[in-house]
């Protein structure tokens, strides 16, 4: 009778446990094969560069129309997803996406997602210029350093003191933190300064 008791309590203890689980963060980044929708749920599929397996991610309307409207042959997608549900094998999207790639390269400068190092030719990099691109991960308010995931891979920059704090301050709050801009390296200062107002 104790044993049975003792199980019953194990099989409630595990049951809760399992429900408690904090679901799984990861990125993705592969060939963009599909987007669409089904029983009320937008979705997109990738080949994982990784693994080779293609993944389902479920994301917003508004997400999944935008890349639609943006998805060229050959695209490949980068994005941050968790665990649909419990022994799902469906993701969820946690960030907007950022598209690379694709044989229309004309269709580039009307691709509103992010992608690193594009520029054309009225957009021009000063020798001593970075162009920088991608979802602000970290930032520093001591230092001032950017922890920044790309499309390709994760990259790290400096910027001014107050700049890093505004950004920290705004990360604190659970809000996603874009760049796009170009930095150039002030030596007198000791970081990178942007072009645009955000970063000087």
């Amino acid at each position: 009778m104790v044993r049975k008791g003792l199980l019953v309590f194990f099989l409630i203890s595990t049951h809760s446990w399992l429900f408690s689980i904090e679901p799984k963060m990861s990125w993705l980044s592969g060939e963009l094969l599909e987007t669409g929708h089904t029983q009320g749920r937008f979705f997109l599929s990738l080949r994982n560069d990784t693994s080779g397996k293609i993944q389902h991610v479920i994301c917003d309307r508004d997400t999944i129309q935008e890349i639609e409207s943006q998805r060229k042959k050959g695209t490949h997608i980068h994005l941050k997803a968790k665990n649909y549900a419990l022994g799902s094998p469906l993701l969820e999207c946690m960030n907007k996406p950022m598209l690379r790639g694709g044989s229309a390269q004309a269709q580039d400068s009307k691709n509103h997602f992010s992608k690193e190092n594009t520029n054309s030719p009225s957009q021009s990099i000063p020798m001593n210029g970075r162009r920088v691109i991608g979802q602000i991960l970290e930032a520093d308010p001591s230092s001032g350093l950017l922890t920044i995931q790309t499309a390709i891979r994760k990259t790290y920059l400096k910027v001014s003191p107050e700049a890093a704090e505004a950004i920290h301050g705004k990360l604190s709050q659970m809000e996603m933190q874009n760049i796009d801009d170009t930095f150039i390296y002030d030596r007198n200062r000791g970081y990178f300064v942007g072009t645009t107002s955000s970063f000087r």
